[in-house]
């Protein structure tokens, strides 16, 4: 509760007046924003990273509509079978869940079978004896 009296030149100094009280109201949380997401596919490795999102302590990543992932992190790696994948992720905090980001559709792809190596000088094929790497 607040009061206020005034003291003039003289030392003179007025009745207090009446009390007020003032609450202070919590500011709204502004809302989360939707992270900008990028993703490449190298074989079956899936490579995600986004922008961070001011207030978010958290990322949720989804593939194909399913969350695979939850992590503070800016970026997230997978082993995928061969195939399309459609990933899209969204800052969250502990009271706040922001929007889903825009979709990255990526295609991951078995590595080659055979490796090939060509000898400059004698140009002939060398065929390796592993049958895949993975």
């Amino acid at each position: 509760m607040f009061t206020v009296s005034a003291t003039d030149t003289l030392g003179f100094t007025s009745v207090q007046s009446q009390g007020v009280s003032l609450t202070v109201a919590a500011l709204p949380l502004v809302p989360l924003t939707a992270p900008v997401l990028t993703a490449t596919a190298q074989n079956r490795t899936v490579t995600l990273s986004w922008t961070p999102v001011t207030g978010a302590t958290k990322y949720s990543v989804a593939r194909n509509g399913t969350i695979v992932a939850s992590q503070a992190g800016l970026s997230f790696v997978q082993l995928v079978p061969p195939g399309q994948y459609q990933y899209i992720v969204r800052a969250e905090d502990d009271t706040r869940v922001g929007p889903w980001s825009v979709a990255r559709t990526v295609t991951s792809s078995t590595p080659p079978a055979v490796v090939t190596l060509v000898s400059p000088a004698e140009n002939e094929a060398v065929t390796s004896p592993f049958a895949s790497v993975s």
